[in-house]
């Protein structure tokens, strides 16, 4: 049960140290995954979904980033190459914890591919900077996230819903402040350290109650 830190984790404005470095501008409409690179995350699905959306997108430059490292990493840098996606998918690399707010601050959209749960801080912490996310359904995150109020739930290993899904975000600013703005506010009713400990505390005291 993932608790996010408010204080690190809060909306901010775009990076431009970043964008600088990366070679990007403040109207790009940039995709970030934050993932480890590794089979059980499918970072593969999120180059299939980009691509299906990328191809369409000639009026805006878009970009899929593709932050962490891991087994799967070479793999994934010739699959985006096959599809002829080299200069719009870049991959990030490891990023120090500490770098990660401002890594998301750059991104419009997040996105999380696990299969099994995306109840993880790799879609939790966007929500909490007020970014909309777009993951798999399935697991506890159902919980979490409602579809057109604080995200989007794609049907679980669809890659095509889930284009379809980040398409609406990509094409409609308006709805994605929305929905990072209710993403924020679930995360600090719902998913915040102090809401965290307050539920471990209350039990404590039911076992108190019960023992006494």
């Amino acid at each position: 049960y993932h608790g996010i830190d408010l204080e690190s984790f809060y909306p901010k404005e775009k990076n431009k140290h970043i964008l600088q470095k990366l070679n990007l501008k403040e109207s790009d409409l940039i995709i970030l995954s934050i993932s480890n690179l590794i089979p059980i995350k499918n970072v593969d699905l999120a180059i299939e979904a980009f691509e299906k959306i990328a191809t369409n997108a000639i009026d805006r430059r878009t970009f899929l980033l593709i932050a962490g490292d891991g087994s799967q990493k070479e793999e994934l840098i010739k699959l985006a190459n096959s599809k002829g996606l080299s200069n719009r998918v870049i991959f990030l690399g490891s990023i120090n914890a500490e770098q990660i707010p401002d890594y998301i601050s750059i991104a419009d959209i997040c996105i999380g591919m696990s299969l099994k749960d995306n109840m993880n801080r790799s879609v939790l912490e966007p929500m909490a900077c007020g970014k909309a996310v777009v993951a798999f359904s399935g697991g506890s995150i159902e919980k979490l996230i409602t579809t057109g109020y604080n995200g989007f739930l794609a049907k679980r290993g669809d890659v095509l819903d889930f284009a379809d899904k980040l398409k609406v975000i990509c094409d409609n600013s308006e709805l994605r402040g929305a929905i990072g703005k209710n993403a924020r506010n679930t995360i600090i009713s719902k998913r915040s350290w102090s809401t965290r400990i307050k539920q471990e505390l209350s039990v404590y005291d039911q076992l108190i109650k019960e023992d006494r």
